[in-house]
């Protein structure tokens, strides 16, 4: 989103930069002479220690650019965690509006991943604090409508909310470069996860499943396209002698976008507690390339709807081994249902998910704050 965003915005006269403390995974297509990254961002690919040194070093970096910036209005991602409280002080204390883009939602997240005690002092405080930075804020972006429900819950007005989905990494479409073939899995049934394996994501049922198939269903492939804190049980999995998933780091943009055209099914998980603090980003990028999607989560989450309502693939409750693996098994003993499926989502997403009409939803909520 915001490489194409900040194109828009110039393209617009409305001078637009923006400061970024993470490495980026895929080498972007658009934008990045105005995007600017904090020098130690390397950091973040050597570990948690470093990656969290790197966040400290960019929240001071980035209060200095705050207290001496020009603009008119400032534009806070809610990454690092909770730094947007700060940073929403410190515009207030500069009388510089802001508007908060909601990814992820602190500190709830780190509620449901135990770091803290919801019940305790510090995490009400924070909570407090992050609600007031919201509620002060001209407007708040986010990517879905269970975050809008939890953001209601804080007694945040609806009227201050607005709803942008994100654009999927996978806007535009290039002709495959045979990346499976390169892996040795070409005449397989692959089935691709690719993004975060971090805490948020439940990855035992489907090495689960995946475990069982290698004996009924060898010709059934499983390509994780991952890294995250959860990693080591995929690198488990390949320990105990297994042959049917591949685990490759983050590729080059050209291969990515030529795995997602090129493996059958998309795998998407998200684990009930995360409904409405967080949405899987991955879900644009295979609506994008028109692949059917196996999500596994809670059925009542945003995910689990669009699918189960649109037929955009198939729902599957967290822990439903068979209810997974008769889901796959589905796709893979039918390829006409498999083409059928892809045609409903490129369909749905042709109607749903315009890249032009986004960039301008999300440029009109800054340009009607200036």
């Amino acid at each position: 989103m915001l490489d194409h965003l900040l194109v828009y915005l110039n393209e617009n006269n409305l001078k637009s930069t923006a400061y970024i403390s993470a490495w980026k995974y895929r080498s972007s297509i658009t934008g990045d002479e105005r995007i600017s990254y904090f020098e130690k961002s390397a950091l973040t690919r050597l570990s948690a220690f470093n990656k969290r040194l790197n966040q400290i070093c960019y929240m001071i970096a980035a209060t200095f650019k705050l207290l001496f910036s020009r603009s008119r209005l400032n534009v806070f991602y809610t990454q690092p965690p909770l730094f947007v409280i700060w940073a929403a002080w410190m515009s207030r204390i500069r009388g510089i509006p802001y508007i908060i883009h909601v990814q992820d939602l602190y500190p709830d997240i780190l509620g449901k991943l135990a770091y803290l005690d919801e019940d305790k002092r510090t995490y009400k405080w924070l909570d407090k604090k992050m609600t007031q930075a919201i509620l002060k804020a001209e407007k708040v972006i986010v990517l879905g409508v269970c975050m809008v429900d939890k953001l209601l819950e804080k007694d945040i007005p609806e009227s201050h909310i607005v709803k942008v989905i994100n654009i999927p990494a996978a806007t535009d479409k290039q002709p495959p470069t045979g990346e499976l073939a390169k892996l040795g899995i070409h005449d397989k049934f692959t089935m691709l996860y690719a993004g975060n394996m971090g805490m948020a994501h439940e990855f035992e049922t489907i090495l689960q499943v995946a475990g069982a198939l290698e004996k009924s269903h060898p010709e059934i492939h499983f390509l994780f396209v991952a890294q995250g804190r959860r990693r080591p049980l995929a690198e488990t999995y390949l320990k105990d002698g297994h042959k049917n998933l591949t685990l490759i780091n983050y590729p080059a943009h050209e291969v990515f976008m030529s795995l997602l055209q090129e493996t059958d099914l998309h795998y998407i998980t998200l684990k009930h507690d995360f409904q409405g603090v967080m949405v899987p980003c991955k879900f644009y990028s295979s609506l994008a390339i028109g692949k059917p999607i196996i999500y596994e989560g809670a059925i009542t989450s945003e995910l689990g709807v669009e699918i189960k309502s649109h037929d955009l693939g198939s729902a599957i409750s967290h822990t439903d081994s068979a209810g997974l693996s008769a889901a796959i098994l589905k796709y893979y003993t039918d390829p006409q249902l498999l083409q059928t499926s892809g045609q409903k989502v490129a369909q749905y997403y042709q109607t749903v998910c315009d890249k032009q009409t986004i960039i301008q939803n999300c440029a009109k909520v800054l340009m009607d704050a200036l």
